[in-house]
């Protein structure tokens, strides 16, 4: 059974993010997060998608609906590899690579969906099955 990340959750994920940073920033619009954290359990209803591909729309959703003041990259980073790590697969990148992966997505020159299987093939090669002793 898949883990899905709750409103509740996100935002004290983001409340890390944020102090870890030493900076502030507050939620805009709770709607625009829901939608963005339903995402996921959208595609795999739907398209019956794998982890990789929930966890692409988990980040491109969170990092494009500026739900938050501040931050909505960072928190879809996070909440990307938080999505993955709790579905039992571990982000096996660089982290700076991976905010910068997901500013190009939010900054693409190409369409939306090309941007999104981009990323998607990106992440893929950086996702690993955690250890059973890691679980």
């Amino acid at each position: 059974m898949t883990l899905y990340i709750t409103p509740a959750e996100a935002l004290h994920i983001h409340a890390e993010v944020m102090a870890r940073a030493d900076a502030v920033s507050h939620l805009l619009d709770e709607g625009k997060l829901e939608s963005a954290l339903l995402r996921p359990v959208n595609i795999a209803y739907r398209e019956d998608a794998d982890l990789v591909t929930q966890a692409t729309s988990l980040i491109a959703g969170e990092a494009l609906a500026h739900a938050l003041s501040d931050s909505n990259k960072r928190l879809a980073a996070a909440l990307g590899v938080i999505f993955l790590r709790a579905n039992d697969t571990a982000f096996v990148g660089e982290h700076l690579e991976l905010a910068d992966e997901v500013l190009r997505l939010v900054n693409r020159a190409e369409a939306l969906p090309t941007a999104t299987e981009r990323f998607a093939a990106w992440l893929r090669v950086r996702g690993a099955p955690l250890p059973h002793e890691e679980r």
